[in-house]
């Protein structure tokens, strides 16, 4: 027990010559709000120098496949807008996106993972389970967070006309995590969302690639964890 509505699970991920402390917990339920309440206590609890989120996501079908890996740099909550009605009835939405990067020190390591073609290359061999004939990648990109379950294709690219035109991920959470780790009390934690693609927010999605691209995405957090995530702790204060 984290405290007496919240459990989270303890270990050790060994980073080069350094041992770190581990701590990851799930959120009950969908959306950005119950993400940026469990990372606050989270942050609060146990001080972490970084907190990471991994899950899946819905990806722009032009750019992504599924099991691809999005991580959202930035991300922002696509439905923060003003709506303005006028006299003959309609309406106009103008929005105000507040976007949130992640950190350099996090964004430059995460290129260097990106590159490791035989590391997704094992990730996607041990997967025995539905997935794509070709191996994940990584995207370091633009991706939406939202309160709602999409299943129409007009939204993302509505949020790629309106918002940012190189947006390719679109997910409930991540938003979020940034928003409670941006305005936590100092040490502040480096932060990253790493979610997998699993459809692509169409009429036609279903639930074919969901554990694959759960499993893509855990990987991907553990291999960077593991590879970068000794040399972070000394980098971050």
């Amino acid at each position: 027990p984290m405290d007496s509505a919240t459990y989270a699970h303890h270990g050790t991920v060994e980073s080069g010559k350094t041992t770190l402390r581990v701590v990851a917990a799930c959120c009950m339920r969908m959306g950005s709000v119950e993400s940026a309440l469990l990372s606050a206590k989270m942050i609060e609890r146990f001080r972490p120098r970084i907190i990471a989120m991994a899950g899946i996501c819905a990806g722009f079908e032009e750019k992504v496949q599924y099991g691809d890996v999005i991580v959202a740099n930035p991300s922002w909550d696509y439905t923060s807008s003003k709506i303005t009605a006028k006299e003959d009835g309609s309406r106009t939405v103008t929005y105000s996106p507040d976007y949130i990067d992640i950190d350099s020190e996090i964004a430059a390591r995460l290129e260097i993972l990106k590159q490791d073609s035989q590391f997704f290359q094992q990730v996607h061999a041990r997967w025995m389970g539905d997935k794509m004939r070709a191996p994940p990648t990584l995207h370091i990109a633009p991706s939406a967070t939202g309160p709602a379950v999409v299943a129409d294709g007009a939204v993302l690219t509505d949020i790629r006309r309106l918002q940012h035109r190189a947006a390719i991920g679109l997910e409930m959470e991540a938003y979020g995590m940034y928003c409670a780790a941006r305005i936590a009390s100092r040490p502040r934690p480096a932060f990253f969302s790493a979610k997998a693609v699993c459809d692509y927010g169409t009429m036609f999605k279903d639930d074919k690639y969901q554990k694959y691209a759960s499993f893509t995405s855990a990987s991907v957090v553990f291999e960077f964890v593991r590879r970068f995530g000794g040399e972070l702790s000394s980098i971050i204060k």
